[in-house]
């Protein structure tokens, strides 16, 4: 059985291998470009605290604002 043959008998089960290879690469991309950056840059980011959520701004008062 070619894969041609394959894929036209099944198109369903070819579409479904096919989304998850794409799915695959991807998320292999995904992860390479993220080690690279945390790599380069460090973990975690200056604006974000050790578990990667947004630090809370201290709020100062200001006596001139009402």
């Amino acid at each position: 059985m070619s894969i041609l043959q394959f894929m036209s008998e099944s198109p369903y089960l070819t579409f479904f291998l096919f989304s998850l290879l794409v799915n695959f690469i991807f998320k292999s991309w995904n992860r390479l470009i993220r080690h690279l950056n945390i790599r380069k840059h460090g973990w975690p980011p200056s604006h974000c605290d050790a578990d990667g959520d947004f630090k809370e701004e201290e709020k100062q008062d200001d006596p001139s604002c009402p």
